[in-house]
């Protein structure tokens, strides 16, 4: 199985579009989340709506990700 590692996206769509784009290119992927999907950035919504639509692997929630969630 061929994984993409992505961390520390912090709600930047465009960036997280460009390593999504870059990775397609290589065939069917599993996503390996280390946390920080959200924080910072303007787009924290489009950001998990384009997580959620990946064929995951496994994810850890980032602490900007439990603080936006209320867990802390």
């Amino acid at each position: 199985m061929r994984c993409l590692v992505v961390s520390d996206i912090h709600a930047n769509i465009d960036a997280f579009d460009a390593v999504l784009a870059d990775a397609a290119r290589h065939g069917d992927l599993r996503v390996l989340m280390l946390g920080d999907l959200v924080g910072y950035g303007a787009a924290p919504n489009a950001v998990i709506e384009r997580f959620l639509a990946l064929p995951l692997a496994a994810a850890v929630r980032g602490n900007h990700d439990r603080a936006a969630s209320g867990l802390d």
